[in-house]
């Protein structure tokens, strides 16, 4: 239902930004849990991907309650400038989340019942039936995605530690 009033905003008045705080916390569970699959494979790799450096300054110095040799040196310009960039595209890209997920997911869901009306091979099935199974949420997306994220950061994490 709060969606609702969104999706009326987007449809009459042609606004694409609004916030919705989840998906600036959570992006890439926020759009795999709405069944957004393209959108959270992307926010999965993109933030596995940006979290490489913190997982290895975590794990070289401890803070995680076990410290790794990774050998390197964490206090080097080119190592915090590598870390400080991952965190500022992190965060611009958790923003940009969180003010377009919204119409992100409108988009899809306009999308996908406007594929289902037109659609004669909907058998057996209302096409009410068909969207409500085709939107809705998923968990076991999450949880995908979150197995995913973690062998990602922690793989590419041992590789780094592997080859210095």
């Amino acid at each position: 239902l709060g969606m609702l009033s969104n999706f009326i905003r987007f449809g009459k008045f042609g606004k694409k930004a609004s916030l919705n705080f989840a998906a600036f916390l959570f992006p890439e569970v926020y759009f795999l849990y709405r069944k957004m699959k393209p959108w959270g494979i992307i926010a999965v790799l993109l933030f596995s991907i940006l979290s490489i450096p913190t997982m290895i300054y975590g794990l070289g110095s401890g803070v995680y309650g076990m410290k790794l040799d990774m050998g390197i040196n964490f206090k080097s310009q080119s190592f915090t400038v590598m870390y400080e960039a991952a965190s500022y595209i992190t965060l611009a890209l958790k923003v940009l989340a969180g003010m377009y997920a919204n119409y992100l997911y409108y988009k899809q869901a306009k999308k996908d019942i406007t594929y289902i009306r037109n659609d004669e091979n909907v058998v057996g099935k209302t096409p009410e039936q068909a969207i409500a199974e085709k939107g809705g949420v998923s968990w076991i997306n999450v949880i995908v995605g979150f197995t995913l994220y973690m062998v990602i950061t922690m793989g590419a994490t041992m590789l780094i530690k592997r080859l210095m």
